[in-house]
């Protein structure tokens, strides 16, 4: 499930990805164009999560998330 809400005037994407729920900051204001530009990106990601190719860092290349890190080591883990 991936979502998009609002925090400060910014707008935050929150996903949960194997039961890890994860935030990061989409460094956008909130404006239509800009929330509609995040729902494009919520369509996208729930795409991969379901198809199994999703890549975080892909996404999210400057994410300092412990989270984020904490998933992605059980990735690496899982596929070797």
């Amino acid at each position: 499930m991936v979502s998009v809400f609002v925090k400060d005037g910014r707008l935050i994407l929150q996903l949960r990805v194997h039961g890890v729920q994860l935030r990061e900051a989409l460094h956008l204001r909130d404006t239509a164009a800009n929330r509609k530009w995040a729902a494009g990106e919520c369509t996208l990601i729930e795409r991969e999560l379901v198809t199994g190719t999703f890549d975080y860092w892909r996404h999210f290349p400057k994410s300092r998330s412990a989270k984020a890190r904490q998933y992605l080591r059980g990735v690496i883990v899982e596929k070797i």
